[in-house]
């Protein structure tokens, strides 16, 4: 009895340890929120500032100073995204491993390959006195938060990490990633390379035909101008699907149209850039500045880390992108000296690699991780093809724009008011591969490529280049006049949904990986009435119907009567496109392309099999080309050798496959959204912190403008990865009623209010308005916290 009373005792000792453990853990994640009310006594403003914040924890910055608000902004991002921006900058700079461990150390790897952290050492000497100004009151608000806090985000903890002060190196580094993966996730170049080392050049040429002359494109044709603890699992699972959730745009729809065509008699825009949805934090945080210094008035969306609204409106103009697509690399094929693997034949015979030695340290590791980076006079050496004595080097715009002057015009965006000026603007921010819109209360509107356009001299291809001749080395960049753009077009409208932005008025090739389906159904809208409200185009925003899927529709009544299904056929040939949750024709449809897919390229290219599923590595055109040119070769299943498959038995085939599987189900019980914050995985913080929410039921797909990019589930069903990041819609006849939405909430926090209180708005297709006058936004506002400044003696 005397040894039950023991451990009865020692029992309870440890629960009430648990307890005071979890009580400290909950007051230290209460220490670590945002404080939104009140007044704070700060060194470093030179004047009261004041932050409105609405009911959904939007934040507007009233300051007399600019450098005042650029301080409020970085004050603001680490109050509520800190972490976020830890990753951030880490993945820029190729130090996610001193964190995270073995699991990121290829990424670190890459990073330094491509040197952001170096450009941006190089950028620093550049600035000009205001961009650095600029620049470092942004950094010193990041800090004074950091000093000022009595506790860090819970993630810092649980990693044991400490926080480095945030310096002008990392807003470059990010500012240069951002640019560089915007363009990777668009670029398909090692995928057909990969099908041209192993199934030959036709082959990689018969899965990248053109763009179809049929498809729209942006610029009318002939209107170019007109007026630690369970840290491996943490780190996979804060990784997965690679660092997309850390890049402004993957995708987006963007419209805008003109005076005559709006039932107020203003321009309108609307846009709604395509990130990944799984991930919590989601990306943006939405940001009003105010300073009476300089007339800055500014109210959209930022990535924390940077101190530039990369989509909105200042009152003036408005704009946001879209990713363009456009080619703006090339990989070089370097034929290495036989005596010496570090020389590489040029035309002016052997020159050797420039060096340098990279270290990565790794949480884990007793001995950090040496990465040896060897650069030719195109880019780095990407891999090393010791069997036939080459290199591959990497040429990217990004290594030759001037990141000082990308920072410059970044800031400069809040100025714009005028097209011409836009123009110049955005085509300076570096490197980012965007498609450009934008519209004014003078009622104009207009389109403009801001990519850097390689001048090339040759035909191209998409394949590897003999980097030992001159004939295929760029001759600089296309200047600002020989770049796609449009204003105020006589159709009274512009759209945007990374399909092509030139429709051949242009005196040279663009080559580029374009979207070929949400232009179809925006296209159909904006011809289908002659004016718009705002009304109309939330709707647009929520349309679930596929024009492009549409074209597949004949074909799926075909095989269905082939196979003796009259009824089904009956069904899906008067399905009108919609991919509501609620549809069942949309799922049997997903389930037979997706199945038709697999059967007809996987067996010449088992290593690709699972990127065969990601729609924005194998567009959907390509499947649509193959099927109908035809070409046989690719239906013959190459594994059964005493059989010729044909077309026919392999669209039976799949329809077998999706008739079992969709079973008459809804497309909603197929392709669901789960979002989670990285530190779901960990028990017990998990489910006390609810940082897993779903899995919801999600309609649509690449080609819906509400769109959802999904990838196969290993249970047959699909898991929704990316959709509209923000909404937003503006008619310049009131710019007080600027409405918008993101899908989660504002705060990184996850006991705060507004980590996740946006969701069901979002979900619903329901905007909240954000006002942009100061009375409008004092009125409703829901709490004021007001910075003082501390005087020194």
């Amino acid at each position: 009895m005397k040894l039950v009373r023991i451990f009865k005792w020692v029992g309870i000792f440890l629960a009430g340890v648990l307890l005071i453990i979890l009580i400290a853990a909950y007051l230290m994640l209460r220490a670590s929120l945002p404080e939104r009310d009140g007044s704070i006594t700060l060194v470093g403003v030179q004047d009261s500032v004041s932050i409105t914040y609405d009911r959904m924890g939007i934040p507007q910055v009233w300051a007399r100073y600019e450098a005042d608000a650029w301080f409020a902004l970085g004050w603001l991002h680490a109050s509520e995204r800190l972490f976020q921006m830890e990753i951030g900058r880490r993945a820029a700079s190729g130090r996610l491993s001193e964190m995270l461990g073995e699991e990121t150390l290829e990424i670190d790897r890459l990073q330094r390959l491509y040197g952001h952290r170096r450009m941006a050492d190089a950028a620093i000497r550049e600035l000009d006195l205001d961009t650095r100004i600029r620049l470092q009151a942004y950094c010193n608000g990041v800090n004074a938060w950091v000093d000022w806090t009595n506790a860090f985000p819970f993630e810092y903890y649980f990693l044991n990490v400490d926080f480095e002060s945030w310096t002008v190196n990392d807003c470059l580094s990010l500012l240069s990633f951002q640019s560089w993966y915007t363009d990777m996730l668009q670029d398909n170049g090692s995928f057909y390379q990969t099908i041209a080392d192993r199934l030959g050049k036709a082959a990689a040429q018969q899965l990248s035909p053109g763009y179809p002359d049929w498809i729209p494109n942006t610029v009318p044709p002939g209107q170019s101008d007109q007026p630690a603890l369970h840290k491996e699992t943490m780190a996979g699972n804060l990784m997965k699907n690679g660092l997309k959730g850390f890049v402004m745009t993957a995708a987006s729809n963007c419209w805008a149209v003109s005076p005559q065509r709006s039932a107020s008699g203003s321009a309108m825009l609307a846009s709604d850039p395509h990130l990944d949805l799984f991930r919590l934090p989601q990306f943006w945080y939405i940001i009003g500045l105010h300073a009476q210094e300089n007339a800055l008035n500014i109210l959209g969306i930022t990535s924390p880390g940077l101190p530039f609204v990369a989509f909105g409106h200042n009152g003036k103009a408005a704009w946001a992108f879209t990713a363009a697509g456009v080619k703006v690399t090339d990989v070089y094929a370097e034929k290495l000296n036989p005596e010496n693997r570090y020389q590489y034949q040029t035309p002016a015979g052997w020159s050797t690699f420039d060096k340098r030695t990279e270290i990565v340290y790794c949480d884990g590791r007793n001995k950090p991780d040496s990465v040896l980076v060897l650069s030719s006079r195109h880019g780095p050496v990407i891999e090393f093809r010791d069997s036939v004595n080459s290199a591959y080097t990497l040429k990217w715009a990004g290594f030759d724009i001037d990141l000082a002057k990308a920072a410059k015009m970044g800031f400069e965006l809040a100025d714009v008011s005028d097209f011409q000026m836009f123009r110049e603007t955005i085509t300076g921010l570096g490197a980012l591969n965007a498609n450009w819109i934008y519209a004014d209360v003078m009622g104009n509107i207009g389109y403009q490529l801001g990519t850097p356009v390689p001048i090339r001299n040759w035909t191209y291809t998409g394949l590897h280049l003999p980097g030992w001749t001159n004939e295929f080395e760029w001759n600089g960049y296309h200047p600002l006049d020989e770049t796609p753009h449009s204003l105020n077009p006589g159709q009274g409208w512009l759209a945007s949904c990374n399909n092509r932005p030139d429709s051949g008025n242009l005196k040279y090739e663009l080559p580029g990986n374009y979207a070929v389906d949400r232009i179809l159904r925006v296209r159909d809208l904006l011809n289908a009435q002659e004016k718009f409200s705002v009304a109309d185009f939330c709707r647009f925003q929520q349309d679930n119907h596929s024009a492009f899927l549409l074209l597949w529709r004949q074909d799926l009544v075909d095989v269905l009567s082939a196979a003796g299904k009259e009824d089904l056929a009956r069904q899906i040939s008067e399905w009108d496109g919609d991919m509501g949750i609620e549809s069942r024709e949309a799922a049997l449809l997903e389930l037979w392309l997706y199945h038709l897919k697999y059967l007809i390229f996987a067996d010449e290219l088992p290593e690709l099999k699972e990127k065969l599923g990601r729609r924005e590595l194998f567009r959907d055109r390509v499947l649509y080309i193959t099927y109908h040119e035809p070409y046989p070769l690719w239906f013959d299943n190459i594994t059964t050798d005493d059989v010729f498959e044909t077309r026919e038995q392999i669209a039976q085939l799949a329809l077998e496959k999706a008739l079992d599987e969709t079973d008459g189900e809804e497309w909603g019980s197929f392709q669901t959204l789960t979002i989670a914050h990285p530190f779901a995985v960990i028990p017990v913080i998990g489910n006390i912190l609810d940082l897993e929410r779903g899995p919801f039921p999600r309609g649509g797909s690449s080609g819906t403008l509400n769109a959802t990019f999904s990838i196969p589930a290993d249970d047959g069903k699909f898991n929704a990865l990316a959709g509209p990041s923000w909404r937003f819609v503006i008619d310049f006849h009131d710019v007080d009623a600027v409405s918008m939405v993101v899908p989660a909430g504002q705060s990184g926090h996850p006991l705060d209010e507004h980590f996740f209180d946006f969701y069901e708005m979002w979900d619903r297709g329901k905007m909240w308005n954000v006002p942009f006058s100061r009375q409008k936004v004092f009125a409703r506002s829901y709490s004021v916290l007001n910075f003082v400044p501390e005087l020194v003696e």
